[in-house]
């Protein structure tokens, strides 16, 4: 865009950074790392983001990826100085680059907040509960019917998992997904600082490298791997007009909303590999246009809905997993919407709310919750779809209240 600016200064340890911090600012910074640690041999790193004035979520994981590998491989002490915008400043911190850049003094965001944060996976485990951790932050904020969340919930564990599966990386992965903004666009990052796609591959040149990966089938071993983790993603970007990069090392490939590939030669490599995919989940037919292998059409199978809230007869939310706090509005806006796009979503017909170890919510949660919701749904179907199971008596009159109250008032 023509108003964006970036600029680097490195003067000795400190590295000072002025304006809108994106991808394409990262090989700069990039840069100044590599002069100020390899060359210089500066053990002590000051970042300088006082002059930030913007900052995109892209950015995000490749950057604490690389600031993770630094400190843990070179030994590198960095510390942090916030920007001077208080806004910029609170997203520094609660989207995790604040920790990963000075571990000492900022904790690392909490893992069932609803805001997009960075999460580090070192191993299987770590990477399921990441993956469910956004599913779960997606399901608060944006509207998704079921076909397209399984779409997401499948691009996003395949691209987690090549991270495990392939890269060697000794700092496991990064991820980040969020709703952009005004829109039903899903975007998210995945990166490592492993071996690369080349090498992976077995592929010399690494521009062929990073378009021979997003081909169907291609993969370093096919006896275990079908290879179709890249493609299928890119295919989803491309079938709903989103943007897809694929970055590693030397080789860089980005395809635009229009469906232009672009794949060049990067002056400053990119150590490891870095997956940037955005979906529209506007189009309730991206699953048959765009998700299609071997020239037949594929449904993702066990997704998150499956795994989370359907292993009995009646679907089930615990309501702690989809709550941040009981006492506020915006709690329960998020709590609604989560709701609703797993009522909409599950195949069981009942939907059961357990409320185990809650004793008191406020009126106002009460309210944005389960007032709007049996206004939006109507009686009937609220009666016959929702069920509030294990609440505390002080709970269910709250509630009962919400109801009555919001029926007179309406939406």
């Amino acid at each position: 865009m023509a108003g964006e600016f970036f600029k680097v200064d490195s003067d000795r340890g400190k590295i000072a950074v002025f304006g809108d911090l994106r991808l394409a600012s990262l090989p700069s910074l990039t840069s100044a790392l590599h002069q100020a640690i390899n060359v210089a041999r500066y053990k002590g790193i000051t970042l300088d983001f006082s002059s930030l004035t913007t900052m995109t979520n892209s950015v995000v994981a490749p950057l604490a990826a690389n600031l993770r590998r630094l400190t843990r491989d070179e030994a590198i002490d960095f510390t942090l100085l916030e920007p001077r915008d208080g806004q910029l400043r609170t997203r520094l911190i609660s989207l995790g680059l604040a920790h990963y850049i000075d571990y000492r003094r900022y904790p690392n965001p909490r893992m069932n907040s609803s805001d997009a944060s960075v999460i580090q996976f070192l191993n299987h485990d770590e990477r399921v509960i990441a993956v469910d951790k956004v599913i779960n932050s997606l399901l608060r904020t944006a509207k998704l019917d079921r076909k397209n969340l399984a779409a997401v919930d499948w691009a996003v564990n395949e691209i987690t998992d090549n991270v495990i599966t392939h890269s060697n990386s000794k700092t496991g992965g990064f991820l980040i997904c969020s709703k952009v903004h005004r829109t039903n666009i899903i975007e998210f990052t995945v990166a490592d600082t492993g071996i690369g796609v080349a090498r992976s591959l077995g592929i010399a040149d690494e521009q062929e490298a990073v378009q021979k990966a997003i081909e169907e089938g291609v993969t370093r071993n096919k006896s275990t791997n079908q290879g179709n983790g890249l493609f299928g993603t890119y295919r989803l970007a491309l079938g709903s007009s989103g943007i897809f990069a694929l970055k590693s090392r030397h080789g860089s490939l980005h395809v635009t909303k229009g469906g232009e590939m672009h794949v060049r030669k990067e002056m400053i490599p990119f150590t490891g590999t870095l997956v940037v995919c955005q979906i529209d989940c506007e189009n309730p037919e991206l699953i048959e246009r765009a998700f299609r292998f071997s020239g037949k059409a594929h449904t993702p199978a066990f997704d998150y809905i499956e795994r989370k809230h359907e292993q009995e007869e009646e679907a089930i939310i615990s309501a702690h997993e989809i709550c941040k706090t009981f006492g506020s509005r915006q709690s329960g806006m998020e709590a609604r919407r989560y709701i609703m796009n797993v009522l909409q979503a599950t195949e069981k017909g009942t939907l059961k709310i357990d409320f185990s170890g809650i004793y008191v919510v406020s009126s106002s949660f009460a309210d944005e919750v389960f007032g709007k919701l049996f206004v939006e749904l109507g009686p009937m179907r609220f009666i016959n779809s929702v069920k509030i199971i294990n609440a505390d008596s002080t709970v269910l009159g709250l509630i009962d209240r919400a109801i009555t109250l919001r029926t007179q008032t309406g939406l």
